[in-house]
C-alpha cells in the first residue's frame, strides 16, 4: 500500500472515511484471501456511537475482503482523529465534509448543494494533504431541532425552525435550547441558524452538553432542555 493518504467519503453532506499510510503496533485481525489480501490498514473513528458503528462496519468490510486490520476505533474527538490520520497513526476513518469545510479549512460559508460541498472538500484535501475522499455514501447526516412531544403545546406547537422566532419573541422563558459543543459555535450550526432565520435565543437559555446528554436531558424534560438540537442518529436522512 502506498504512503498516500486516502479519504473515503461516506456522506456527501456529512461523512468521510479516511485511509492513510499503513502501520500500527496494536493487535490486528483479518487477513486472508480477497481483493485486499496482503494490505495492512489501521481503522480509526471518532468517539461517539455513530462513529463507532461506522468504524466497525469499515473494519468488518476490510477484513471480509482479505485486509489485515488493526483496530484503533474510538480514536478520540474530531481534532485528535484528524491528527491521527494526517500523521499516519491511523489509515482510515469516516469524516463529515461539512466538518472538514468549516473546522479543517476555516471556511465560514457552507456550500448548500451537497455534491458541490463534497467536491470542494475532496479537491481541497487532495491538493493540500494528499487525502483522497472516495465516493459519498447514499445517506446524509444533518443537524435537526427536536423536542419532547408532551412539550408541544407549551412551545406553541412549532413545526418549522422559523416558528421558533415567535416563541423567542412571545415567551422567551420557554425558548430553551440544548446543544452539543460543535453546534453551538459552527457557522453551519447555531450562529448560522440564528443569522439565517433572523432570531437569537437568549444567551442564558442555551445549554451546552456532551452529545449523549442532549438526548437524555431533553427526554427528562429538564427546564433548560425543552428544545434541543443535535447531530443524532435519529436525524439521519436518506437520499439516493
Amino acid at each position: 500500500m502506498t504512503s498516500k493518504k486516502i479519504t473515503a467519503l461516506s456522506m456527501a453532506a456529512g461523512l468521510t472515511l479516511t485511509v492513510a499510510a499503513c502501520g500500527g503496533d496494536d493487535a490486528s485481525s483479518g487477513g486472508g484471501e480477497g481483493s485486499l489480501e496482503g494490505v495492512s490498514i489501521t481503522v480509526g473513528s471518532k468517539d461517539f456511537d455513530e462513529q463507532l458503528i461506522l468504524g466497525n462496519i469499515s473494519k468488518i468490510a476490510l477484513e471480509e475482503n482479505g485486509a489485515d486490520v488493526t483496530d484503533q476505533i474510538n480514536t478520540g474527538g474530531t481534532d485528535i482523529t484528524r491528527a491521527a490520520l494526517t500523521s499516519g497513526e491511523i489509515n482510515t476513518y469516516w469524516e463529515y465534509n461539512g466538518t472538514a469545510w468549516i473546522s479543517f479549512f476555516g471556511e465560514t460559508d457552507p456550500i448548500p448543494d451537497r455534491i458541490e460541498q463534497y467536491e470542494a472538500v475532496r479537491d481541497r484535501d487532495l491538493e493540500d494533504e494528499e487525502l483522497v475522499w472516495m465516493q459519498p455514501a447514499e445517506f446524509n447526516n444533518t443537524y435537526g431541532i427536536a423536542f419532547p412531544t408532551e412539550a408541544a403545546d407549551e412551545l406553541g406547537n412549532p413545526t418549522k425552525i422559523s416558528d421558533l422566532g415567535a416563541l423567542i419573541s412571545d415567551d422567551p422563558d420557554m425558548a430553551t435550547l440544548c446543544v452539543e459543543s460543535e453546534f453551538s459555535t459552527r457557522d453551519d450550526g447555531l450562529p448560522g441558524m440564528e443569522e439565517a432565520y433572523g432570531f437569537e435565543f437568549p444567551g442564558d437559555n442555551v445549554t451546552v452538553l456532551d452529545t449523549a446528554l442532549v438526548y437524555t436531558q431533553a427526554d427528562q424534560r429538564d427546564p433548560a432542555t425543552l428544545v434541543r438540537s443535535s447531530p443524532a442518529m435519529a436525524a439521519l436522512q436518506a437520499w439516493t
